[in-house]
């Protein structure tokens, strides 16, 4: 990588060796291509390290680093966020990603447009679409704005509008 990315995902790994190919495709396919990857590995299994190694070696926006001991999920999406400060401190975007979520090719070019063009927008969430064998579901709010003066109630405004998924997702 010649010059540090403007976007940088963390993905908290953990023995996904069925989805982490096609996360990584969709990853690596974003419209937007100044970005990388770091893949914490919280359960390095071969088959995973192997997935993951040769995509690094393909592209070097792809990090790998299989943890030497199990950290547990919190420490583990805590670490990977801190290991992409670590290794790109200049970023001017984090995302987290997930080792088995697919994400829309524009993803990243659109939310980070949206903070580009709008300085006082301080988190950009997408949103998510649960797909399962027979359907897909919408399951996030689409919330533009959470406004007013009182902070309290501008957080309860936004965690009773948004789910899970979009509250960890967001750019």
């Amino acid at each position: 990588m010649s010059r540090s990315p403007r976007i940088v995902f963390g993905m908290a790994a953990y023995g996904r060796s069925d989805a982490i190919a096609q996360t990584l495709e969709s990853l690596l396919g974003q419209t937007r291509g100044d970005l990388a990857i770091v893949i914490v590995d919280d359960r390095p299994t071969p088959e995973v390290r192997a997935i993951v190694e040769a995509y690094a070696a393909a592209d070097d926006r792809v990090r790998y680093e299989p943890n030497p001991q199990r950290l547990g999920m919190i420490r583990n999406w805590q670490h990977a966020y801190w290991r992409s400060r670590e290794l790109f401190p200049h970023i001017e975007y984090f995302a987290w990603v997930s080792d088995h979520d697919v994400w829309h090719p524009r993803w990243a070019e659109v939310l980070s447009g949206v903070l580009d063009t709008q300085p006082h927008v301080v988190l950009a969430y997408p949103q998510s679409m649960r797909v399962y064998r027979k359907y897909r579901r919408r399951v996030s709010a689409n919330v533009a704005s959470i406004t007013g003066t009182v902070r309290e109630e501008r957080m309860k405004a936004a965690a009773s509008a948004m789910t899970l998924f979009s509250l960890v997702y967001p750019l």
